[in-house]
């Protein structure tokens, strides 16, 4: 039973919500190394790597969770829908980013000119490579189901997880493809935790585990991984591994009674993870070029004021646009 009056799972948009506040924290501290705040090398790629181990698979799993009820829908409704949820908004917010990129001008940490700006929206450039991902994982998902379907012959958990094994396989040896590979490639790498959450899907929900497990868990696979290549099949288990600890905590957090005032606003920023992670650079490049113009160089301000501006302000105008039925509009 939850200690949240909601129809949602709690643990679920906690999860996002975690993971949301990283993918903003995340950003903000490449664009300040790129922007010279961060001068200590070894600082920067330990937190760099901790965060991004584990922020983005986070999502792809959540999403194969919740990826099931795609399989009684028709081939076309599927495409023309993921065509609005995903490819819409990359295409809205890469025009938006382009033009804001180009307003910030010099003050931006790669200024661009109307000439050098590459104006096709695909393969996907900067953080909207994820709404693309996603839509080829959806539309591969459907192809595969509807194929067992063909065949009279349901696919069980078991069946997942040999598809997970083979898309690591893949995703680890995988040459490169040339032109292709702009477009498939973060398909191929994260492929293995979207059908992981398939898997996870057929479980009526996580187990509830006392959290000094999957915290120790989560230390050691961090330790363990740092310095490895993300590229081999190693790193992506104990991405897994890390992924899994990070969602078995908030499945533990989710039940706290206690805990429910104060965990309510990741709850919360699960809910508009679109929404942040859509727009959140529009708030937090912002903020650190006026903290510089003010020769505000301290590097727990700009992380700080940044990641919460970039956080809060996303928030906010996903609050506004669901006031004035404009969520559709914005590709939330």
């Amino acid at each position: 039973m939850t200690v949240y009056p909601t129809d949602r799972l709690p643990w679920i948009d906690l999860t996002k919500g975690v993971a949301i506040a990283l993918v903003v924290l995340g950003h903000c501290w490449i664009g300040l190394h790129s922007a010279g705040l961060i001068p200590d090398e070894h600082l920067f790629e330990t937190i760099r790597r901790g965060i991004y181990l584990f922020h983005m698979p986070l999502f792809f799993i959540v999403s194969g969770m919740l990826i099931y009820k795609v399989s009684r829908l028709p081939i076309w409704t599927v495409l023309t829908s993921r065509m609005m949820l995903l490819i819409y908004p990359l295409i809205l917010w890469t025009y938006l980013m382009m033009a804001g990129k180009w307003a910030m001008g010099s003050m931006a940490n790669d200024p661009v000119t109307l000439d050098s700006l590459n104006w096709n929206p695909l393969p996907a450039q900067w953080q909207f490579w994820f709404l693309w991902a996603l839509f080829l994982l959806h539309l591969l998902f459907k192809l595969i189901t509807m194929a067992a379907q063909r065949l009279d012959h349901p696919l069980t958990a078991y069946h997942w997880a040999g598809i997970t094994c083979v898309s690591t396989a893949l995703a680890v040896m995988t040459p490169d493809l040339g032109a292709l590979d702009p477009y498939l490639r973060p398909t191929l790498l994260f492929a293995p935790f979207f059908f992981l959450g398939v898997c996870l899907h057929f479980r009526s929900d996580l187990p509830l585990i006392t959290p000094i497990w999957p915290l120790l868990g989560f230390v050691a696979v961090q330790v363990i991984a740092y310095g490895l290549d993300p590229s081999t099949a190693l790193d992506m288990m104990l991405a897994m591994y890390a992924t899994a600890c990070v969602m078995l905590l908030c499945r533990w957090l989710a039940e706290q009674p206690g805990l429910s005032r104060v965990l309510r606003p990741l709850i919360a920023l699960g809910a508009a993870s679109m929404a942040i992670y859509l727009a959140h650079t529009f708030f937090s490049a912002p903020i650190r070029a006026i903290l510089l113009r003010l020769d505000i160089t301290t590097l727990l301000v700009h992380v700080l004021l940044g990641t919460l501006i970039g956080i809060v302000g996303p928030w906010v105008l996903y609050r506004i646009s669901a006031r004035l039925g404009a969520r559709r509009l914005l590709g939330f």
